[in-house]
């Protein structure tokens, strides 16, 4: 079995079931993220994928909310 890390959602068709999408991007350390904190890399990685709820069955397919960046800016302390 391979090692990933997680993004996990709440449904948002019951609102009681979660919805996993996994990446094998990055430190695959079984790591779990929220919505709102899926690391650059990652969020590029599972971009399109598609997870299911485990309570409704619903089938669902993860988009940011607004297009990842491809670059960063850095400063020099």
């Amino acid at each position: 079995m391979g090692m990933f890390d997680s993004v996990i959602g709440k449904c948002p068709t019951c609102e009681m079931g979660l919805v996993e999408f996994q990446s094998k991007v990055g430190e695959c350390i079984l790591e779990n993220y929220e919505l709102d904190e899926v690391p650059i890399n990652i969020a590029k990685d599972i971009k399109g994928d598609g997870g299911v709820c485990t309570e409704c069955g619903e089938v669902f397919n993860i988009v940011p909310e607004y297009d990842i960046p491809e670059t960063v800016r850095m400063k020099i302390l």
